[in-house]
């Protein structure tokens, strides 16, 4: 057995053998303040059951002073009890001491429960919030071109068409093969060659 095992069993007993001594003590107590037996056995077990879980509330609660109150307060009550079993006149109590002990069960129900509560929040998990990470641009981001907008297609307007057909016979090309050329039939070619000779009079 190493030496922290030794020193943790040590203590150990030693709280065991101050509980078992104090206890009858304040068994004796109880049973003069008007306690039945079983009530008497089960009072001193409050008194110091609660010094021992205010103990475990200083341990877990850090810089918390209410298991500090109820630890003080529990020794006080424990130790005055059993300075009292011995200084009190033997046999019942007076009314004014067994009150004083009668309230004591009442006073553990009120703190005892507030104690559990912080510790059971200080056994629950925290919850911290997740950071989730912004997605990372590849290294050659910058280098990568952007895709060029799509070219939209625009229908050639009728005069458009009209010119270019023109151009086309001007140039050459026969009046269906620039009808064909342009998308239109071979009459509507005539009739723009019609109309333009018609508007140039220099060109007729």
């Amino acid at each position: 057995m190493n030496r922290p095992n030794i020193d943790a069993g040590t203590t150990v007993l030693i709280a065991v053998l101050a509980f078992v001594l104090s206890y009858g003590k304040l068994v004796d107590l109880a049973l003069r303040a008007g306690y039945d037996n079983v009530p008497a056995h089960l009072w001193p077990l409050i008194v110091d059951g609660l010094t021992v879980v205010a103990t475990r509330g200083v341990m877990r609660l850090e810089r918390n002073r209410y298991p500090w109150a109820l630890l003080g307060a529990a020794t006080v009550v424990s130790v005055a009890a059993n300075i009292g079993n011995h200084l009190l006149p033997p046999g019942p109590l007076s009314p004014v001491a067994a009150a004083t002990v009668s309230i004591v069960p009442p006073l553990c129900l009120l703190v005892a429960p507030h104690l559990a509560v912080r510790l059971m929040k200080a056994d629950a998990p925290a919850t911290e919030a997740v950071a989730v990470p912004s997605p990372t641009p590849p290294a050659d981001a910058e280098n990568v071109p952007e895709p060029e907008a799509p070219r939209l297609q625009v229908a050639a307007t009728g005069d458009d068409r009209r010119n270019r057909a023109l151009r086309l016979v001007a140039g050459g090309m026969s009046q269906r093969a620039a009808a064909r050329e342009v998308g239109v039939t071979d009459t509507t070619v005539r009739r723009w060659i019609k109309a333009a000779a018609a508007s140039d009079p220099a060109a007729a």
